[in-house]
Formats: structure tokens, C-alpha cells, sequence
């Protein structure tokens, strides 16, 4: 159960990453930014999203001066989840689409604004098959990628989901010296991150989570080494 808009990124990211790794030389690759912290760190702009069961009412709608706005309709058509700008604060809202009435769900602050922060909702999917959806949402950017923080989304409940109690945080891009993305394989969450001196051969790690919940629990690790195009495809594979 998953959007289109996450396997169309995947392929997108995955060209970028081929194409413009490609095309820089390793002198380019030396000055560029060393990889984002793992999943377990929190954004300093954004902050944590509460457990929060649906409104009684409907949420009001979105204020006059609302921007920037993206919408993703994600759960098989059952629930909106929008990203917008108001004044200097981003905004998420979540709104249920299947309720009667509709328009019951939750509408938090994500954080200041900042220049060039791509803050949207990317896609979907159920990471851990228990049948209620994850929610994939861009909430800042690094040197090299965006930043992608998690939210469970249960009948009537927005739950951002957590490592080690901190708010899951996983950068997903690359550049000529560096690697980073997501998947799901074998019933885990794998955060992949991986480096390269010359922009041809890349080593690093991957991180095999279970969710339980809207718990992240790491459950494994492994090195990774090999070209460019086969740790870019793992990085890529998504959910």
C-alpha cells in the first residue's frame, strides 16, 4: 500500500545520483559535505509530533495566506496529508478522508522557516505489514539531501515515529562523494549511508530497523562496499 509518488522519486533520485555523480570529478567529490547523522538524531528546527486522536469537529480550513502548499492523498485514498507555509511556520496537517463527516484529523507546527527547505509529503507505505501506513514526509535538507522524518497514521491517531526516543530523522540523496536512502527488505527498515574518496567505489553501512509501533528498534547493521551504480540502486529501493 503506497503512493506512486515514492517508486517515481525513487527513480528520479536514482538518476540524479548516476547522472551527476558521474559527471564530477574527484576534486568536486572532496569538498563535499560528510554524511547526515543516522535516524536516531533530531532536526534542530522541527519539532516532535504528538500522539493526537481525530477532532470532534472538522479541522478549519487552510488560513488565506497559506503557501507552498503540497498535498499527498495517501492509506489507499483514506487520508490527506498536506505540507504549507504561513508567515515564517511550516505546517503539516493530516485530515481524514473517509469519516463522516470528513475533515476530522490534525493540523501541528513542523518549524521556522529557512531558505531552501524542501518541506512536502513524499510518499507511503505499511513498513512493517501491521496494516496501518507510514507516512514519508521531507522536513528539512542537508549539504547532499533531503531530510525525511516518519509519522504512523492509525485509525484515528498521527504518531511521529522514534529511535532511541528521539524523532526519526534519515537523509535521502547523494552527491559525488556520498550516498544515503531508504528501504524496506526482509520485514525490516534499512537506512543506508555510504561515503567515496574517488566517486566510483563507495563503503558504508546499513542499519536494519523493526517497527513496532511508531518505535524504530535497530536490529542489525552491515558494511556495504562496491561502484557507484550498485550502492545507489540499494540506497534507492524505497518502500
Amino acid at each position: 500500500m503506497h503512493s506512486a509518488v515514492i517508486g517515481s522519486s525513487r527513480v528520479a533520485i536514482l538518476a540524479v545520483l548516476l547522472g551527476s555523480c558521474a559527471g564530477q570529478s574527484a576534486d568536486t567529490a572532496s569538498t563535499a559535505s560528510t554524511p547526515l547523522p543516522l535516524a536516531g538524531q533530531e532536526s534542530t528546527t522541527f519539532t516532535t509530533a504528538p500522539v493526537s486522536t481525530c477532532r470532534s469537529d472538522a479541522l478549519p480550513a487552510l488560513a488565506d495566506d497559506a503557501s507552498d502548499q503540497t498535498t499527498l492523498v495517501v492509506d489507499g485514498g483514506g487520508v490527506a496529508v498536506t505540507t504549507y507555509l504561513v508567515g515564517e511556520e511550516w505546517r503539516l496537517r493530516f485530515e481524514l478522508l473517509t469519516t463522516v463527516p470528513t475533515g476530522e484529523g490534525l493540523d501541528l507546527l513542523l518549524g521556522q522557516a529557512e531558505p531552501f527547505m524542501p518541506i512536502r509529503p513524499v510518499g507511503d507505505a505499511d513498513v512493517n505489514g501491521d496494516g496501518r501506513v507510514e507516512v514519508f514526509v521531507a522536513v528539512g535538507s542537508g549539504a547532499y539531501s533531503d531530510l525525511i522524518g516518519l509519522w504512523t497514521v492509525g485509525e484515528c491517531s498521527f504518531e511521529r515515529v522514534t529511535v532511541a526516543g528521539s524523532p526519526a530523522l534519515f537523509p535521502l540523496g547523494g552527491s559525488a562523494s556520498a550516498i544515503a536512502g531508504y528501504r524496506c527488505h526482509a520485514g525490516a527498515f534499512e537506512v543506508i549511508e555510504a561515503t567515496s574518496g574517488d566517486g566510483e567505489r563507495f563503503a558504508g553501512e546499513v542499519l536494519a530497523f523493526s517497527l513496532a509501533g511508531a518505535d524504530l528498534i535497530e536490529i542489525g547493521r552491515e558494511s556495504i562496499e562496491g561502484p557507484l551504480a550498485e550502492v545507489a540502486a540499494l540506497a534507492s529501493a524505497g518502500c
